[in-house]
């Protein structure tokens, strides 16, 4: 029995030798450590570079990268607000494409005014070289294209070939409200030209409308600058924007009752007023003064003299 003790702490006393006799584990080193180096980004575009990038993004008219464009812009949208936006510049610039051919921008202080030569080409039209300038504003490192004032574009519903094409859709990411509010005011400075050029035109009659409805606009352009302003820059059906109130045919100054009140040049045809701006219409009314009016104003207005 005592021989069995000892034998069994012999035994116990052997495995815990042959145990810390086993050789360790090899040893696992850490993964070695990859250095990668570090991209230096610049902390913002140039003003050549913002030119450049924003051209790039609305290029192509049919699929422009409005949300990269908006980002270029002072006050530019994002998300959902520029969605209607795309909408109407898919209307506006359809089939066109924009490539800049050369680019000169001069810096003063913190104001970059870009003068650009662009290439615009239709694929109906073929290609058209073209002019502008755009400025733009550094702010906290990183320069912005400003949107046009409203007296700036004003212009640029009179001719599409000698418009600010690149600063007016700089000016619909920002400020798209103001573009629609100088389509309006283009179209009531239209209203008023016509209506002008009527009170010139009864001058020469004796104070009479001696002219036909469906051929008004061949009776006044003696009377006004440009037949362009028969067309509303909202209306783009490429007709005749505005109508001549039939009832005033042959009628005499003397004969209106409420000039301030009834209709003489309105936006629309066939009686119909086409409320375009924001759901208004212009109207010229008989004593010359112009104004948008809602449906509801609509419904009060005097057609018969």
């Amino acid at each position: 029995m005592q021989n069995l003790k000892y034998f069994s702490v012999a035994a116990a006393l052997l495995l815990s030798i042959s145990v810390w006799a086993q050789p360790p584990e090899p040893r696992k080193d850490p993964p070695p450590v990859i250095e990668v180096p570090l991209i230096e980004v610049p902390q913002f575009l140039e003003a050549e570079q913002v030119v450049r990038a924003f051209a790039d993004a609305v290029a192509v008219s049919d699929h422009p990268n409005l949300e990269a464009a908006a980002r270029f812009v002072e006050g530019g949208l994002n998300g959902d607000a520029l969605k209607p936006i795309a909408e109407e510049l898919a209307k506006e610039r359809a089939g066109w494409t924009t490539k800049v051919l050369d680019l000169n921008v001069q810096i003063k202080d913190n104001t970059a005014e870009a003068k650009l030569v662009l290439v615009l080409r239709h694929r109906l039209l073929g290609k058209i070289r073209h002019q502008e300038r755009l400025t733009l504003h550094k702010m906290a490192n990183e320069w912005k294209i400003v949107p046009l004032l409203p007296e700036d574009f004003q212009h640029s519903f009179s001719d599409a070939f000698d418009s600010d094409i690149l600063a007016t859709i700089a000016t619909y990411l920002a400020r798209p409200q103001e573009i629609h509010e100088a389509s309006a005011f283009a179209c009531l400075t239209n209203l008023k030209q016509l209506g002008l050029g009527a009170m010139q035109f009864l001058q020469d009659w004796d104070e009479k409308f001696a002219l036909k409805a469906d051929k008004y606009q061949e009776a006044l352009i003696p009377y006004i600058r440009t037949d362009q302003i028969f067309h509303c820059p909202d209306d783009k059906n490429g007709q005749i924007s505005y109508s001549f109130n039939p009832k005033f045919e042959n009628v005499s100054l003397a004969q209106i009752h409420a000039p301030s009140q009834t209709v003489l040049i309105y936006e629309g045809k066939n009686g119909q007023l086409e409320f375009r701006h924001n759901n208004r219409a212009g109207v010229c009314f008989a004593d010359g003064h112009c104004e948008l009016v809602t449906p509801e104003k609509a419904k009060t207005l005097k057609w018969k003299p």
